[in-house]
């Protein structure tokens, strides 16, 4: 990773990390910077496999990946799966939304090709970016935020894909209009929103 870092134009490690995740795509990006100026890509990971269906996690045993925002909590290198960057989940807005007495926990980005409701990135990836989060937090940040989104929430694609899924699942239309905007002003801007959470548990985004 540090060749990536510094062909990007940053030094290594770079000041801030943000990462960002696609279930359909399959996808998880690294994404950096090193002062005010707009966030650039420096990676993009394979998610080896997944689990569950479109749509937030709301209990343990669902076998979902969390859709929503989130940050990593915990670095994890004993883990199972290699090595492991623990995220959040339940958040604010899951632990308001999700069932009260087991909303489910322990979801990671990790290595190996398994999983039950987190991202495996395989052991020499998990590698690359464990390091980078690591050395990231060592500078100083210390909330790297992970951002998980359906698909790629734009062009036609999105647009047959999630009318196909909302007319399975009706629930999943409101809950992916509050996750719009974040996809949106991350776009527009590459700069990461400000978002907070309702009281009735809803997401607020603020670019």
């Amino acid at each position: 990773m540090r060749t990536a870092v510094l062909k990007s134009g940053f030094p290594y490690p770079p000041r801030e990390l943000f990462l960002r995740s696609f279930k359909r795509e399959a996808t998880l990006e690294a994404w950096a910077r090193e002062g005010s100026e707009p966030f650039k890509l420096i990676a993009a990971f394979r998610v080896l496999v997944s689990s569950g269906h479109p749509g937030p996690k709301r209990r343990a045993g669902d076998l979902q990946v969390p859709e929503g925002f989130y940050h990593i909590d915990r670095f994890n290198p004993e883990s199972n799966f290699h090595l492991s960057l623990g995220l959040d989940y339940p958040n604010e807005a899951d632990r308001l939304l999700s069932d009260r007495e087991q909303p489910g926990g322990d979801i990671f980005i990790h290595g190996k090709a398994a999983s039950i409701g987190c991202l495996p990135l395989g052991d020499p990836a998990i590698e690359q970016l464990y390091l980078l989060a690591l050395d990231v937090r060592e500078r100083g940040q210390t909330k790297i935020p992970v951002h998980i989104f359906p698909a790629r929430m734009s062009g036609p694609a999105w647009k047959i894909y999630a009318a196909e899924e909302i007319a399975r699942n009706s629930v999943l239309e409101p809950f992916w209009q509050q996750l719009q905007p974040a996809y949106d002003a991350f776009e527009r801007d590459r700069r990461v929103p400000v978002v907070t959470v309702e009281p009735d548990g809803r997401y607020r985004v603020t670019p």
